[in-house]
């Protein structure tokens, strides 16, 4: 027992040289790898097809004129989603300032989704339309809602402020970990 007591300060000296000499050969000393960003990964890190940026309920009087067909008035109702495919994002990467500038699309596109329930009905004029189909009434509709939503400004502002928001959310903790900024341009110059 005195022979282990007098050789435990000895022991304890190679497990701590054998110790540092297995980091020293896993590369915990060595010096940390400049990381740089990329475009590819910045899409990986917002990978998903479509995103919805805003909802708005339309209620809209469509005009309705269909070929070979008596001409009027339809009142609907829909709900419109202004949103941005995600491939058309793009990337400029400026390692020297440590800035990454993201350039959103300029136009949304815009999905409608008519409201056919009990509180919201459609309404003719004339009130008995002949020869009109659901087919045609919908696309009528439809139509009508995507133009007015392209002409609505704010709606416009609102779903551009959300994805500028959420695309600086997505990416906030990689720019961060790397020491890189969020700037944003619109495609186009606008």
């Amino acid at each position: 027992m005195k022979k282990l007591i007098e050789l435990s300060p000895l022991i304890v000296a190679i497990v701590v040289i054998i110790s540092l000499l297995c980091l020293f050969l896993a590369g915990a000393f060595d010096a940390p790898q400049k990381t740089t960003i990329t475009s590819s990964t910045l899409s990986e890190v917002i990978k998903t097809a479509k995103l919805t940026t805003a909802k708005y309920i339309q209620h809209g009087i469509a005009k309705a004129q269909i070929e070979g067909k008596e001409s009027g008035y339809v009142l609907y109702y829909a709900i419109v989603r202004p949103n941005v495919d995600l491939a058309e994002i793009t990337y400029e990467i400026d390692d020297d300032k440590k800035i990454v500038t993201v350039v959103l699309p300029e136009k949304f596109t815009f999905d409608v989704e008519l409201l056919e329930d009990e509180s919201h009905p459609y309404y003719y004029h004339p009130v008995d339309p002949k020869n009109w189909t659901g087919k045609d009434v919908s696309f009528i509709c439809k139509t009508d809602a995507k133009k007015k939503a392209e002409g609505n400004l704010q709606l416009i502002q609102e779903a551009r402020q959300s994805l500028i928001n959420t695309i600086k959310t997505l990416l906030e903790p990689l720019l961060e970990q790397h020491n890189y900024t969020f700037a944003y341009q619109i495609a186009g110059g606008v």
